[in-house]
Formats: C-alpha cells, structure tokens, sequence
C-alpha cells in the first residue's frame, strides 16, 4: 500500500485497482461499490469546488432529475485559469422528453455544454441501465452520459455555476510524441477509437428513437480525419458519400474547413506533409 492508497483508507473513501482499460468500465466498478443513489464522477486531474457537493444534494433533492451537468472552467498545471467559463447563459431544467429531444444538438453546437466528465453528476440507476453500453467508452464517455440522461424517464438540468475546474496539460488535451512515425500511429488509433464509440451512441440513439445531428457529423468528421492521413481503414472507417455531405453541411460556412477535405483525395505526398503540419502544430502547443 503506498501513501495515496493509506490516505484514502484513511479518509473512508473505497480504492479499487483494476486491469480494466477503458474509462467505462472502471466507472460502472467504482458504480457498483457506491452506497448512494446520485454519482459524481471526478477524474484524477481535476478538481471540485468546496461547495459542489452541496448544490449537487440540493439539485437532486429539489428536481426530479437524473442528470446533472454543472459549468467548469480550464486551469493548467499551476491551477492557473485559462480563457473564460464553459457555461450556458442561464440555467436550463428540461423534464419533458419533447423538450429533450428539441435541446438535444442546440447543447452541443450553440453552447458545448456538455463535455467533461467531472462536471456530471448522474442517477446510479441510469448508470446501472446502460452498463453494458458504458464499459465501451473512454473517449466520448462524457457525451454517452448526456445521451443517456437523454433518454432516461428523468429531467436533465445544466446550471450555470461553476463547480468544476478541468486541468489542461500535455497529457490530456492533444495527441503528443516526440517522433512523427509514433505520433501518426497513436493519432490514427484515437481517430479509430473515436469513430468506433460515436458509432455506438449511434446505435444507442437509434433504439431510444433520438436523432442527432452531431453524433452523425462526429462520425463523418473522424472519419475524414483519418482519411487524411495516411492509413489502411477497415471497412467501418471506410469514407462515404454520406460523409463528405455530412462535413461539407457542417463546415460549409469555412472554406479552411473544405480545403481540408479535399485533401482525402490528395497524392500521397501532399497527405504526409499536411501530415507533419498537423504534428508540429500539435506538438508546438
């Protein structure tokens, strides 16, 4: 038992070691040994605020809802804030299924409200529902849950406060290797992964009967992205004309956006060096 694992024990609180590798998995355990009803998931380089836990009881207590979505803010490795708060203007409380249905893709394209785990608080029962459809996610788990919260015979309430501070550092917010080869593998990987739980929250949509532009567009984007690179895809990654529609509706105002697409179609030289654009601009920031 190291110091990390004492200092828990000492302070109540339930460590599990696990072999399992996806995020959604170790969560549906960590689900599975929790006592309460409502679950909170923070992640191990972020941080709360003092008072979370006691605007989360009181949400929880006051509305019929199953999940639960505070604003956060960006920090770096000094806890210093970068940029400004990712909040909605106002608070928003939906219940009826129709009204979630009509926020479902304005939360994502107009406001972003939904990304960062640690920031969700969640019914256990919703989470004991879709196990099996967790323990696929390491990703995109964040945005599965809101599906899931979606879908689930419970309200959703996405609050303005912000409760959550989400740290930024090289580990978490891009792709990075210090050679170009390694780097190409890890990000055709992640692109492949990517595409492989946008296309399981498809399915899930599909048997709740939710349609959702975003996850569509998510699907085509990665896709895209892959094909840009230089790669052998099976043939679920496999570009369609469906695809490049999806893109071109999506980025039609950004011409910058287009031109990246035509580079699917580009000899294989000019794939490698936007290529190595993309790696040194990743690994510049």
């Amino acid at each position: 038992m190291n110091n990390i694992d004492r200092k828990l024990e000492e302070l109540g609180i339930i460590n599990v070691n696990t072999a399992f590798h996806s995020l959604g998995e170790k969560i549906v355990i960590g689900v599975d040994k929790a006592q309460g009803n409502i679950i909170s998931i923070l992640e191990d380089d972020d941080l709360f605020l003092s008072n979370k836990i006691e605007k989360i009881l009181k949400m929880f207590n006051n509305y019929n809802i199953g999940y639960y979505h505070n604003s956060y803010v960006h920090i770096d490795t000094k806890q210093r804030i970068l940029g400004y708060p990712i909040k909605l203007n106002k608070p928003l409380l939906l219940i009826q299924q129709r009204d979630k249905q009509k926020y479902v893709d304005k939360l994502i394209f107009k406001y972003y409200s939904i990304y960062n785990n640690s920031s969700i608080s969640i019914d256990k029962s919703i989470i004991i529902k879709n196990k099996n459809h967790i323990k696929n996610f390491t990703y995109a788990l964040d945005i599965f849950l809101f599906y899931a919260g979606i879908a689930s015979d419970k309200g959703i309430y996405f609050d303005t406060e912000v409760l959550t501070k989400q740290r930024i550092h090289k580990l978490n917010s891009k792709v990075r290797d210090d050679n170009f080869e390694s780097w190409l593998l890890k990000m055709r990987d992640r692109l492949k992964i990517s595409i492989k739980e946008f296309t399981l929250i498809s399915e899930f949509l599909k048997e709740q009967n939710i349609s959702s532009k975003f996850v569509n567009f998510m699907i085509s984007d990665r896709k895209i992205c892959l094909a840009r690179l230089l790669n052998e895809c099976s043939s679920k990654e496999n570009l369609g004309i469906k695809d490049i529609l999806n893109y071109i509706d999506f980025h039609r105002k950004s011409i910058r956006d287009i031109l990246q697409l035509l580079l699917i179609f580009a000899p294989k030289k000019f794939r490698l060096d936007a290529a190595k654009r993309w790696y040194e601009t990743e690994v510049s920031l």
